[in-house]
């Protein structure tokens, strides 16, 4: 059948593909795929809520009830069925008719429901059965209608009924409640206790079973259940006439059930008490006398322990004067011997000043004389007597330096060196030295370069001892390095400090010379037939006069290369 759209100059027609809607020259499909139940369409009916609105009931095969606002651009369906809240009592709907008060009846397989619009767009339903005057539950396909008196008359499988709906009869009341059973232990309870059924020890399973009391019509009926001291909530709405609980903890608990009948009509619930009774060990006598046996058991623990305690301390005592002997004979012997480590130090530190200095003036003029006779002065010498003069005039400047050495460190450890602060421009300093070594580096097959970033690089320090500093640093990595290499020397900033590196490329320094490279006399090759000579003292001085500027020096070391840095404090810089 067709039916018009209100307002709307369309028609709508159901079929067993879905809604068809005709306006505007082209047809609208609705079905499972946009919104309705499914495609078997039965029945639709056109209606005017009760504000006025209209909207439109779909009523299909087997997918209960669809219905839609039609005043809005689009539809949006809504559903009732026999699963939802409210429920309809069959989700197979014949026919729609709807009385003068707005009231929708739906002609079902199983009775008719009406629907009552409610002022929040939802509605309350009431179901018609055979108890209530109707032939038969099975309704026939469009059979019914509304007459000029406000009559609903609907046709059933067994005959005609008639609804004057101005007479409406109240609902019948529902039936209760019945605990039908109850298994423990794969046995029954039944008899049931009146008020309170006891599970002694180890039962602690329950299997209830319990119905509605329903002369009506016995199915579509609904329960829903909580085990008060178990559950913390009640079950959903279910057809599930039976709960199980297994391994309940002892404690008294009280089951109760809730129904619906297929009317939507909600029965007085049924509550019943059970206890579980705990097991021996779980008792309050149980747990007492394990409780007064541990706590004898702790004492008993506590008193060995403190026996085995204070046998352990009088032996810890004897250990401790034992050892407290020991290291008061071994503190006597390490006094003992500091004390003639530092005679024998100060001996040997005089020993070295005394030498030193009685040793500088003859070898000074031994260095004047052996130079001036190198320089030609002394006429009449030639051929292997040049020679021996010029051996003689190099051993003498380093027997010269050794001593130098030697008396700046006895002077640095004895803290009598005054350094001569001033504004100093390193990078002056390093093109001074670099100039002044590059001899050197020609001796040893390598040269320098020099690379530094703007800025200032200006410090205050002593420009001797400074320039003492990088000689050292240079002359080491001249002799160190490989031939035709690159002593490479760069000047840069760390945080507040100024850097001066120095990097060569020659021989790794050993692991186990690393810790003592700083100290006197440290040498990686002692040996008398070493390539690099050297008093072992360089970079001890070095150390002192850079820590007496405030500053630090340090080494990286690699197969490929390594670097002797040191750092000056540079007012002008920013952390």
């Amino acid at each position: 059948m067709c039916s018009r759209w209100p307002r709307a100059g369309s028609l709508t027609a159901p079929g067993p593909c879905g809604l068809h809607r005709w306006k505007g020259g082209r047809w609208t499909i609705w079905d499972r795929d946009n919104g309705l139940p499914n495609n078997s369409v039965q029945t639709i009916h056109l209606s005017r809520s009760t504000g006025g609105r209209p909207r439109v009931f779909i009523g299909t095969l087997g997918g209960g009830l669809a219905w839609a606002w039609t005043d809005g651009p689009d539809l949006q369906w809504n559903r009732l069925s026999s699963d939802s809240t409210p429920a309809l009592s069959s989700d197979s709907i014949q026919g729609i008719v709807e009385d003068l008060k707005g009231r929708i009846y739906l002609c079902t397989n199983r009775g008719v429901t009406r629907l009552t619009p409610t002022a929040d767009a939802s509605f309350e339903v009431r179901h018609f059965l055979e108890q209530d005057g109707l032939p038969g539950q099975q309704c026939s396909p469009n059979c019914n209608l509304l007459d000029a008196e406000g009559r609903i008359w609907v046709g059933t499988t067994l005959g005609l009924a008639e609804l004057d709906i101005r007479v409406d009869p109240p609902p019948p009341t529902p039936g209760r409640i019945l605990l039908r059973e109850v298994r423990t232990g794969g046995a029954s309870l039944l008899p049931l206790p009146a008020r309170e059924a006891t599970l002694p020890h180890p039962l602690r399973d329950l299997d209830l079973t319990y119905s509605l009391v329903d002369h009506h019509s016995g199915t579509g009926i609904r329960y829903r259940t909580q085990l008060l001291g178990h559950d913390d909530q009640p079950t959903p709405w279910s057809t599930q006439g039976r709960r199980s609980f297994t391994n309940l903890p002892h404690g008294s608990y009280r089951f109760k059930v809730w129904a619906k009948d297929a009317l939507d009509r909600e029965a007085a619930p049924l509550e019943w008490a059970v206890r579980v009774l705990p097991a021996p060990w779980e008792t309050l006598g149980f747990r007492l006398m394990t409780t007064l046996l541990g706590v004898l058991g702790i004492l008993l623990m506590v008193r060995w322990r403190l026996r085995a305690a204070h046998r352990r301390a009088e032996e810890l005592e004897r250990l401790v004067s034992q050892r407290t002997q020991d290291l008061a004979q071994t503190n006597l012997q390490l006094t003992q011997e500091i004390r003639e480590r530092v005679a024998a130090e100060k001996v040997k530190d005089e020993f070295v000043s005394v030498v030193s200095h009685e040793l500088r003036t003859p070898l000074t003029s031994i260095r004047g004389a052996l130079g001036l006779m190198d320089g030609g002065v002394v006429a009449g010498l030639q051929g292997q007597a040049i020679d021996l003069i010029r051996i003689a005039h190099a051993n003498a400047l380093r027997l010269m330096a050794l001593v130098n050495d030697l008396l700046d460190i006895q002077r640095l450890e004895s803290d009598q060196v005054n350094l001569q602060l001033e504004p100093l421009d390193l990078r002056a300093v390093v093109d001074r030295m670099l100039e002044a070594h590059q001899g050197l580096a020609e001796t040893y097959g390598t040269s320098f370069r020099f690379q530094h970033p703007p800025g200032s690089f200006t410090v205050e320090a002593d420009v001797r001892r400074i320039e003492q500093v990088l000689g050292n640093l240079l002359a080491n990595a001249c002799k160190f390095s490989n031939r035709d290499s690159v002593v490479e020397v760069s000047l840069g900033s760390e945080r507040a400090f100024a850097r001066v590196s120095v990097t060569n490329h020659g021989p790794m320094i050993p692991d186990d010379f690393r810790p003592r490279i700083f100290s006197k006399f440290a040498q990686a090759d002692a040996s008398s037939s070493r390539p690099a000579g050297g008093t072992g003292l360089g970079l001890a001085i070095s150390k002192v006069l850079v820590e007496a500027h405030g500053g630090r020096i340090g080494f990286e070391s690699s197969p490929e290369a390594t670097t002797f840095w040191f750092d000056l404090p540079n007012p002008g810089a920013t952390d």
